[in-house]
């Protein structure tokens, strides 16, 4: 799959995560504000202290924020990228 340049809204999975960045609606219920990376809801946000995220399940959304959630948008090679990573450490 080709995923190119930055996207103003997303909707995507990140292991057992299901994640909504920067959806102008309301989140679904269950969902909330992730801790460390502004305009994007998670569903596990609520069941984590914001150091859980980080110290527990390593997270790497938040490991690869910087590259990921920019000005313009979410990058999607950097998403792909990250998506790889999970994807081989599951194997």
């Amino acid at each position: 799959m080709t995923l190119t340049g930055y996207h103003a809204q997303a909707h995507f999975r990140a292991n057992d995560l299901e994640l909504y960045y920067n959806f102008p609606m309301e989140p679904p219920k269950g969902f909330a504000p992730c801790h460390h990376i502004e305009k994007l809801v998670c569903s596990k946000a609520q069941e984590f202290s914001p150091g859980d995220c980080i110290n527990v399940r390593k997270c790497e959304l938040e490991q690869f924020k910087d590259q990921l959630f920019r000005k313009y948008g979410i990058h999607g090679p950097t998403l792909l990228k990250v998506d790889k990573i999970l994807r081989e450490k599951k194997d």
